[in-house]
């Protein structure tokens, strides 16, 4: 009987394939199959994994079903012929643990997670991790217990749509490691693999103060960005929320994440009750956060159509990744004929916001609210070099503090020598003569 190869790796996987089988109709399947590895051989230098077919002998339905019956009951696969070696049924396949994992992440698993982070971890596991096992010819699982391999894995790292193929930022890096091993973790726990190789992994900091300084938008370069024409491939919808979330960024402060999912019981009238407050919890501090929102931020958002759902209206109805590549998008529109004087991204909102505020004076204690740190102290981190009172407060305690020292040392130079005895040692308190 000819056997069509299925290519499934573990006893689960087959058991449930057959299942899927069992349900199909009878001419969909020809022969019901079991197939499992013994071992890997070279194949053009990678390692491919060499396979065993046995057929179940039947094209029978009720036969198939009466005999899967009988294999669940004694617990085993259906007999391989020729089979000479010892199968391994532990040996999970990358494929098998990527699809299980974000199986047991999506709304209605026991471990959901939301659904922008789900879109993250799905990026980096069937955009990053499925090609680069392809290309390097790992099949297992349990290969990324070694820390090289986890080690080539994230510098093989680029951007996947901005700037595509370049290098990614350190910080990006960081986080997309962070989520790999959290994945690794879960199989680790799974008993996939014995222990994670990427927990070992660490990354230098080769960024100087000038790469960690931040900047925003100048006044005259958001203008430029608000007065770029509607996008011609999107919607008149999509180009009014795209617009809506980038004046919610720049004048609440908001990371495009908060953006992203920001809803209209999120927004609440002030203390004065003469204008809005945007009342929300940050993503990723999990803190509160309530910031002044202007009034024409606030029409732009309930003029959306927008969705519902859990009774809130919802402002932005694209994904958290399309909305970045829009904001992007308006940016580059915005420097056709002129760059801005420094690399932008969405985050610029977030530092225009605070820059601005700098700059004309307000409480650094107040931005720091505002932008939801944990203290005034990342305020000023983050923005010091931006303060300028901080600067001149500086200068003038430089100043004080040397005009102090030198009046001190002149004062010295001044003062007479104190009485000596004959050795030349000064004389004890006691044996000086008191005026």
């Amino acid at each position: 009987m000819e056997s069509e190869p299925l290519g499934f790796d573990s006893t689960q996987q087959l058991q449930a394939h057959i299942i899927g089988c069992l349900r199909r109709k009878p001419e969909q399947s020809p022969a019901i199959i079991a197939v499992q590895p013994i071992h890997t051989k070279m194949v053009k230098g990678k390692l491919r994994a060499k396979r065993l077919f046995a057929s179940l002998d039947t094209n029978d339905w009720t036969a198939a079903e009466q005999e899967i019956a009988r294999l669940y009951r004694r617990g085993s696969l259906p007999p391989l012929p020729s089979a000479g070696q010892v199968l391994d049924t532990s040996a999970i396949t990358v494929g098998y643990a990527v699809e299980r994992y974000l199986q047991s992440r999506k709304d209605g698993s026991l471990n959901p997670i939301e659904a922008d982070t789900y879109a993250h971890y799905a990026s980096l596991l069937n955009q990053r991790l499925i090609p680069f096992c392809d290309d390097k010819g790992i099949a297992y699982i349990r290969d990324f217990e070694n820390k090289d391999v986890c080690s080539q894995f994230t510098e093989s790292w680029r951007q996947l749509r901005r700037n595509q193929g370049a290098l990614l930022a350190m910080s990006t890096r960081r986080t997309e490691l962070e989520r790999f091993r959290t994945f690794l973790r879960e199989c680790v726990e799974n008993e996939w693999m014995q222990k994670s190789g990427a927990d070992r992994i660490r990354f230098k900091n080769h960024t100087t103060a000038h790469d960690e300084e931040r900047y925003g938008l100048e006044l005259e370069e958001y203008e430029r960005l608000m007065a770029v024409p509607d996008a011609p491939d999107l919607s008149e919808v999509d180009n009014r929320e795209t617009r809506a979330a980038t004046e919610l960024m720049r004048w609440t402060g908001m990371r495009i994440s908060d953006a992203h999912k920001f809803n209209d019981s999120e927004i609440v009238r002030n203390e004065r009750g003469d204008g809005y407050n945007a009342d929300f919890i940050q993503k990723k501090t999990k803190r509160r956060c309530i910031t002044p929102l202007p009034d024409h931020v606030v029409e732009m958002l309930n003029a959306l159509p927008g969705h519902s759902r859990d009774g809130k209206k919802y402002f932005i109805t694209c994904t958290y990744t399309a909305l970045r590549m829009r904001v992007d998008t308006l940016a580059a529109r915005a420097q056709k004929d002129q760059p801005f004087a420094h690399p932008f991204s969405p985050h610029c909102l977030r530092h225009t916001f605070a820059i601005q505020h700098i700059n004309v004076g307000t409480d650094v204690k107040l931005i720091s609210k505002w932008l939801g740190h944990e203290s005034v102290a990342v305020t000023l981190e983050h923005y010091g070099n931006w303060i300028r009172e901080t600067h001149k407060l500086a200068e003038d305690v430089s100043r004080d503090a040397n005009a102090r020292m030198m009046m001190k040392a002149a004062a010295l130079r001044k003062q007479p020598p104190s009485p000596q005895s004959r050795d030349g040692r000064p004389l004890p308190l006691t044996d000086m003569q008191v005026p």
